[in-house]
């Protein structure tokens, strides 16, 4: 199990560093303007070809894999919140080194994300049995077999 949370680990890592990456690619269009659909066409043609966006896409596609074996082990109400961490880190990452700006309404929304996955990480006990599903709602229709020929 414990692999699994370093697979986890990493997703989020190269996840962050894949959007680091596309926003520094993409930073030399950020005057550009797109008015027709050939202008974001070309702007995109250009964009898929910049090396920090080829190497971001590339990030993002080995989390990818790794977020699917995630989720093989770790159930997906304890791993998906975990990847709001990345919220946060972003947001330090912009600040810090791409020159974005923080003010008290990030600071209190990053406040929020640690404690929202403080509370459902605390939500699955690490190896307990997996609960019983819901039953449908009244009055929902539920998948009948077909009749026996």
């Amino acid at each position: 199990m414990r692999l699994y949370y370093i697979l986890l680990g990493f997703s989020l890592a190269v996840g962050l560093a894949g959007q680091s990456l596309l926003k520094i690619g993409m930073r030399r269009f950020s005057g550009s303007e797109v008015g027709s659909a050939e202008a974001a066409a070309g702007i995109l043609w250009r964009a898929l070809l910049s090396p920090p966006v080829i190497a971001g896409g590339t990030l993002y596609v080995l989390g990818f894999g790794a977020w699917l074996l995630v989720l093989t082990r770790i159930e997906v109400s304890v791993a998906l919140p975990m990847l709001s961490i990345n919220y946060i880190l972003i947001t330090l990452i912009a600040w810090l080194f791409l020159g974005e700006s923080i003010n008290r309404y990030k600071i209190a929304g990053c406040l929020l994300i640690v404690a929202g996955v403080v509370v459902l990480s605390r939500g699955a006990p690490p190896n307990a049995a997996p609960a019983a599903p819901l039953a449908p709602p009244a009055g929902a229709q539920t998948a009948q077999p077909p009749p026996a020929p």
